[in-house]
């Protein structure tokens, strides 16, 4: 299918506007080619079918991979105007809206308030943009006044869903600061907007989730910052939203917090972590001891509104009565899991993961009995916040049912949590080796004071069907794009990760890269005598080798990267003190102030050497002078030590397929397309990655990562 000849002309006109207020400006042919790719896909869209009675849309076809793009464009191609023209020349083409997902704030917040707003300005088109954050970021002015402004009783305090005591004066003084501003118009609520952060246990005050907000029968509705912030959304023709905001908006159906579905185009700029983000939203754990604590108070609260409001007893003592029951079966799994021998979570990060993923001896029935009180509960809470809602319609200004609404509400989503983590402990292993299993185990957490608690988790090892079912085969247009899509060549582990392998359709480019790495660049693998599995003897080399290797950098930025923070403190406090002082370290100081000093080094040139460890890999932008010369240290395999991959890696075995081969190597293999994708930045650039981990010259597996870096030119 080709593109529409209006398409093509929109386009032109957009690229000679852009190029008309930017003096210079000049588009890369990959950027065309994507433009033009993003465009093409996306309009063959579906129109959504009307129904018989032409009232209402009836619900469209699935999305077969027809109108989804998986596009890798390495740094320098321009992706995000790439995409930005190429969708919403098709947007409004179509009548769509644009929602850009970004995996990082850091890159939410360049979106928002560089890329987006520059395109919008100079491509001559009256377009409007607004960011969308979760309902968390925001603050609660319902509950922010009520503790501000001193109005609030004390026995808010003793057993208050989300007080645990009475605030101190000093929080007191800081929040009535925060409600003078907000109030003035001086802040938004927008916790990202804030001059003088505010620590999270108080923050966590005055926010809330879905669960604690009174929505349309909240007094603040009107003045609320979520509230207006998510009108706001539906209002404009370019939405940048996060990962983890659209799938949560995907488990609530999709057009809940961000655009309906079927009248949007998405962008998932950095998709190459969409898969990862979508089994942590399917992750469920509590903690048991707190667990059993919270259902105390749910029963002391909802016998206060009983007593409150004797019309609502009958409603009340179930409740009361439930709580009681599940916080007797929450205090069962405690004893029992305090019974077990702690030698289990002995040296693996005080975790206990259960054995073939099946809970041990005496807790099936426990679990069954949690699941049928919480569930009776959920019922029964639901009862009761359905007349208190219809009192508060009658008595609107009763401070005491936003009081209960609110505590109630969030006991609900509370029972609720316990409810999902233990239906999904619960989950029996399938006998059909097709669908993944859930990962399950219990975590040991050492208190203040000598207590501890236990807490009862549970997570699939593969979102792959679910993502494809909830959001791919529904959405009306999708396109992925990340600077490392692919892994050793193809796209396969995306399109298996994402359930995209079941949509046939689905359209694959990967665009050249618009440098020279053949000139701008050195590979130089050295011939390191230690194996990196032998860690002290690598750790030992690695100390000898590096002060020649800064020494070749001279005053321009080295990067040097971990793939574990002891070796990275073990090859530090084994540098001499000459070569030490150059060195500054991730985690020593905020990663800006970290940076600063870096750029302060460079631009006085002095020698700077960066240690960081995977996140410095990804993500940090250090062009020319600031990043001459990257150092990996090893392979940055992943150990599937964690219980996610643990449990992916016995499924895979009874597959007769290896975790090394399937999983470790493609992800080694991503991660080492990042960290070199730190040294060439600009068409200005040059440098040298340096790679110490023979296994790149010396293995089948070394050797297909290698094939997978940039094709700089290779030097001993």
């Amino acid at each position: 299918m080709a593109l529409p000849p209006d398409y093509i002309e929109e386009i032109k006109r957009i690229l000679e506007s852009i190029s008309g207020n930017l003096p210079g400006y000049t588009p890369r042919h990959s950027q065309k080619k994507m433009i033009a790719a993003v465009a093409e896909v996306l309009s063959r869209a579906n129109d959504a079918p009307q129904s018989e009675d032409d009232e209402e849309p009836a619900e469209p076809p699935e999305n077969t991979g027809h109108s989804i793009l998986c596009v890798q464009g390495p740094t320098g191609v321009g992706k995000s105007l790439g995409y930005l023209i190429g969708a919403v020349v098709a947007a409004r083409a179509m009548g769509r809206k644009v929602v850009i997902s970004s995996a990082t704030v850091a890159l939410q917040q360049q979106l928002v308030s560089r890329d987006v707003p520059f395109f919008v300005k100079n491509s001559g088109l009256p377009l409007t943009f607004a960011i969308a954050k979760g309902r968390t970021r925001y603050v609660c002015h319902h509950k922010l006044s009520g503790i501000a402004d001193g109005s609030a009783q004390d026995d808010m305090f003793e057993v208050g869903a989300t007080w645990e005591r009475k605030p101190e004066e000093t929080e007191v003084k800081r929040l009535g600061e925060m409600l003078s501003d907000y109030e003035s118009r001086r802040w938004s609520g927008d916790r990202d907007e804030m001059k003088e952060p505010v620590p999270d246990e108080l923050w966590s005050r005055v926010t809330t989730d879905r669960h604690g907000c009174l929505n349309r029968g909240c007094k603040s509705f009107s003045t609320c910052a979520q509230m207006a912030a998510r009108n706001q959304i539906h209002d404009v023709d370019i939405v940048v939203s996060n990962h983890d905001l659209l799938l949560a908006d995907i488990a609530l159906g999709g057009g809940v917090i961000l655009p309906d579905p079927s009248k949007t185009f998405y962008v998932l700029d950095e998709a190459h972590h969409i898969a990862n983000k979508a089994v942590e939203s399917f992750a469920n754990q509590h903690q048991v001891k707190a667990g059993q604590m919270l259902m105390e108070k749910l029963s002391t609260i909802s016998g206060r509104v009983g007593q409150t409001f004797p019309d609502l007893s009958a409603l009340t003592a179930p409740i009361a009565t439930g709580a009681e029951y599940l916080g007797d079966g929450l205090s069962d799994v405690f004893l029992m899991l305090d019974s077990i021998d702690k030698a289990l979570f002995a040296g693996n990060g005080n975790l206990w993961r259960f054995e073939n993923n099946e809970l041990p001896e005496g807790a099936e029935s426990l679990s069954s009995n949690i699941i049928k009180t919480s569930g009776g509960l959920l019922v029964q809470i639901g009862k009761l916040l359905e007349e208190l809602g219809k009192k508060k319609k009658v008595t609107p200004d009763d401070v005491r049912l936003d009081k209960f609404l609110t505590d109630i509400s969030f006991f609900s989503g509370r029972v609720g949590n316990i409810n999902d983590t233990w239906a999904a402990l619960s989950q029996p292993n399938s006998d059909d080796l097709s669908v993944p299993p859930v990962a399950k185990w219990v975590v040991y957490e050492q208190k203040k004071q000598g207590k501890f608690d236990f807490s009862v988790c549970a997570c699939p090892v593969s979102a792959a069907d679910d993502l494809a079912a909830t959001f791919f085969k529904r959405a009306n247009g999708v396109i992925l794009t990340s600077a490392t899509l692919m892994t050793l060549g193809n796209f396969d582990q995306l399109l298996r990760e994402t359930g995209l392998v079941g949509l046939p359709d689905t359209a694959l480019l990967s665009l050249p890269s618009p440098f020279n790495f053949a000139k701008q660049g050195v590979l130089s693998i050295p011939d390191m005598k230690a194996s990196p599995k032998d860690a002290k003897a690598h750790t030992a080399e690695i100390i000898v080798r590096l002060p020649e290797i800064i020494e070749q950098t001279g005053n321009r930025g080295t990067l040097i990267l971990f793939s574990s923070r002891r070796q990275m403190m073990e090859v530090a406090d084994g540098l001499r003190a000459g070569v030490r002082s150059k060195v500054l370290i991730q985690g020593e100081c905020p990663k800006d102030a970290l940076l600063a000093e870096h750029y302060r080094r460079i631009d006085s040139e002095q020698p700077s050497v960066l240690f960081g460890l995977q996140s410095f890999a990804e993500g940090l932008d250090l062009p020319g002078a600031y990043c001459a010369h990257v150092v990996i240290t090893k392979i940055p395999f992943a150990v599937p030590s964690d219980p996610v991959q643990e449990t992916l890696d016995e499924w895979l075995s009874k597959r007769n397929q290896s975790y090394f081969n399937a999983i470790a190597v493609p992800q080694a293999c991503l991660r080492m397309i990042q960290a070199a994708g730190r040294l060439i930045r600009t068409e200005s650039d040059t440098g040298i990655l340096t790679i110490l981990d023979g296994r790149l010259n010396k293995t089948r597996y070394g050797k297909l990562i290698k094939d997978s870096l940039p094709p700089f030119r290779v030097e001993a």
